[in-house]
């Protein structure tokens, strides 16, 4: 029998794994902005926020998680209120991101997509530059992608098992 890798093994394996980062999907929200200026201001200000949350002494072994809960939350109402995309009413969520997929259009770039698969998870990395204004990005969660397939074997089972036909 094989053993289940864990997230920790899947994101710290080599190149030669079965099952390394490449392999992973991110569900990602963003801001975009015009300014550098505002980047830097609001990467402050979640950075402060995240600090803020880990110097507060609780005894809740869930603390980690419900302080994810709330900087994903924060991170929300900031591009509600300061973002210039049209994924500002959803929080900036871009849903989720993978390697080697699509990224033309208005919401992502190639760079782009390159940062979010290089970024940890509730790590927020400096503002990255496009063509199409300055992101700020979070990485919320990660797991292994697994390609959709379409069926094309046609819209209805031939036959429904347990079912006379």
């Amino acid at each position: 029998f094989f053993k289940q890798k864990t997230a920790y093994e899947i994101y710290q394996c080599d190149w030669s794994s079965d099952v390394c980062s490449s392999d992973l999907e991110y569900r990602v929200r963003h801001i975009r902005l015009s300014a550098m200026d505002a980047a830097q201001l609001i990467r402050q200000t979640l950075l402060d926020f995240q600090q803020e949350l880990a110097q507060k002494p609780v005894d809740d072994p869930d603390k980690e998680y419900h302080d994810r809960e709330k900087v994903e939350k924060f991170f929300a109402t900031l591009a509600k209120k300061y973002s210039n995309c049209s994924t500002k009413g959803l929080g900036g969520d871009l849903g989720w991101i993978y390697k080697g997929m699509n990224a033309t259009g208005t919401l992502l770039t190639e760079s782009l997509v390159d940062t979010i698969l290089k970024t940890e998870n509730y790590i927020i990395p400096e503002p990255v530059k496009t063509e199409l204004g300055i992101h700020l990005i979070l990485n919320c969660e990660s797991q292994i992608y697994v390609p959709k397939t379409k069926d094309t074997s046609g819209d209805k089972p031939s036959s429904i098992p347990g079912i006379p036909t």
